[in-house]
């Protein structure tokens, strides 16, 4: 009996020199796409619209994410990160059917921008592809700030230890502690995700 074939609406590498990406996948019954294991593949337990997968997968391509998986994600040889299905489950996501039509929309609108803009530039791997991305990352990044109720500083703190691991991790500088990160600037403490009470957020195992 042949494998079973499931469809999938989001992938990941589970390896990038750079930054994760969370692409959205358009199911073409007369061309599919298949992947190896050298993808995650991610298929939801809860009904979800258009327009809140495009708003989960603006978060999953935000500094907030990048941010989970250098910090609990995999450490590979020759400065590769990413993640495997046990960070996966465990990653904390934004619920989308509990944000407003209006929150669902801007998120969803700017994964539309970051995608376009990467294929205005072809692809999002390489360090140049990455800082052309960041303004609209950090437009993404504001946007669930406000969602989360979170100062300014405390999004501009994540963005600036996201960009501080990465090249840490990229030059093979060994273990960094979680929250304090001494570069150029002290970053402040960052509140622990899965602590943020009454906020629209949960697990991407339960989704």
């Amino acid at each position: 009996m042949g494998a079973e074939i499931k469809e999938s609406k989001i992938i990941t590498p589970r390896r990038i020199w750079r930054w994760s990406r969370f692409i959205l996948i358009k199911w073409n019954y007369e061309k599919p796409l298949a992947t190896d294991d050298g993808f995650l593949c991610f298929i939801p337990k809860v009904n979800l619209n258009d327009i809140q997968v495009k708003a989960l997968l603006a978060y999953l391509n935000s500094s907030f994410n990048q941010y989970y998986i250098e910090t609990e994600g995999i450490k590979a040889g020759g400065g590769a990160g990413g993640i495997d299905i046990a960070q996966a489950e465990r990653m904390p996501v934004l619920d989308t059917r509990k944000l407003s039509d209006e929150e669902v929309r801007k998120l969803a609108n700017l994964f539309d921008k970051l995608e376009a803009k990467a294929g205005e530039i072809g692809g999002a791997t390489e360090r140049e592809q990455i800082e052309q991305l960041k303004p609209i990352i950090h437009e993404i990044d504001r946007e669930i700030g406000k969602i989360l109720e979170l100062p300014d500083l405390e999004v501009y703190a994540i963005q600036n230890a996201v960009d501080q691991l990465v090249k840490r991790r990229i030059a093979g500088a060994g273990e960094v502690r979680r929250h304090a990160i001494r570069g150029e600037e002290e970053i402040p403490e960052l509140e622990e995700f899965n602590e943020l009470e009454n906020r629209p957020q949960t697990t991407l195992d339960s989704f």
